[in-house]
């Protein structure tokens, strides 16, 4: 049966894909995004996808043509260090852009929102990997403002107005990651300057760790936490490999797909709000949605590296 979808930040690097996945299924998927940093070119015009250009900000229920099955909100400042220089602006496009869906969500009689949340919320872990339950002490805004939007997505599902899907995403990267973006993650940086023969920079020393996971498998823990049955009002789930990988592994990993690479290695000061070690526990993904991922981190270069050639 064709279900509808509902996806703040759909036309983004996850976003994009999220869409492209649950066109395939046969859904139909409404995208509401102000292409401030999405992309017209990440959509595919097919007649089951409709496409709002607007601000989450300044759209009311009356705008939308639902009923909506299920809504995912990647809409967001997925900065760090942008989150540390525009304080405010970083709080409205996180936080309250958030509780903003919520109360759409609300008003729509939208049964599930899934939300993007982050590893970020949980600072530098005690322990390795990092479960769900573990203490929860962001480095930075955007890591605060993520685990404020979980937990104001936790009150409204106490109140029985919808099932709230945290999914803590780690590193996402693949096609689409545009390295030119402030937001970029580190890999998608790092395929720029040896696609173009320039310098690498590493923040540190390089032997922080980061737990890779490649943007279709994320689409697809995405659509598992819009179908999972059976789910508690409000669920917290990781989104990683449970692989960890240092820095400097993967620029000597990522060297092996660009063969004319000629360039240097360059060592930078850590930013403010970088965590040294990440890797996430895939438990809980695994036992209420059902999901793993199916890409490895090898593979996930390599058709990356094939896409851009």
């Amino acid at each position: 049966m064709m279900k509808h979808y509902l996806v703040t930040g759909g036309a983004g690097f996850i976003g994009s894909h999220l869409v492209d996945w649950l066109l395939q299924s046969g859904d139909r998927v409404t995208v509401l995004d102000d292409f401030s940093t999405g992309r017209r070119e990440n959509l595919s015009a097919q007649a089951r996808l409709e496409v709002m250009t607007a601000d989450v900000m300044e759209v009311e229920a009356r705008d939308f043509s639902g009923p909506f099955d299920g809504l995912v909100h990647l809409a967001a400042l997925p900065s760090v260090n942008d989150s540390w220089t525009e304080l405010r602006r970083a709080h409205d496009l996180n936080l309250t852009a958030t509780l903003r869906v919520l109360e759409l969500a609300r008003a729509l009689k939208i049964p599930r929102l899934v939300y993007a949340s982050s590893a970020a919320v949980y600072g530098n872990p005690a322990r390795i990997p990092v479960q769900e339950s573990d203490a929860t002490l962001p480095l930075s805004p955007y890591g605060l403002q993520k685990l404020a939007g979980e937990h104001y997505g936790r009150l409204l599902a106490a109140e029985g107005v919808l099932t709230f899907v945290a999914l803590r995403f780690f590193n996402v990267f693949g096609p689409r990651q545009v390295a030119s973006s402030p937001y970029s993650g580190v890999i998608s940086n790092f395929a720029d300057a040896l696609r173009c023969d320039k310098r690498i920079t590493i923040n540190g020393d390089g032997t922080q760790t980061r737990d890779f996971i490649y943007v279709t498998d994320v689409a697809r823990g995405i659509n598992r936490a819009l179908l999972a049955a059976n789910l508690a009002p409000f669920v917290v789930c990781n989104l990683g490999t449970g692989r960890a990988v240092s820095i400097r592994e993967l620029a000597e990993m990522m060297r092996k797909n660009y063969p004319t690479w000629n360039g240097s290695i360059e060592m930078a000061p850590v930013p403010p709000g970088d965590i040294g070690q990440s890797q996430a526990s895939t438990t809980a993904a695994k036992r209420v949605l059902d999901f793993q991922p199916e890409q490895s981190l090898e593979g996930g270069l390599a058709a990356m590296a094939t896409a851009e050639s």
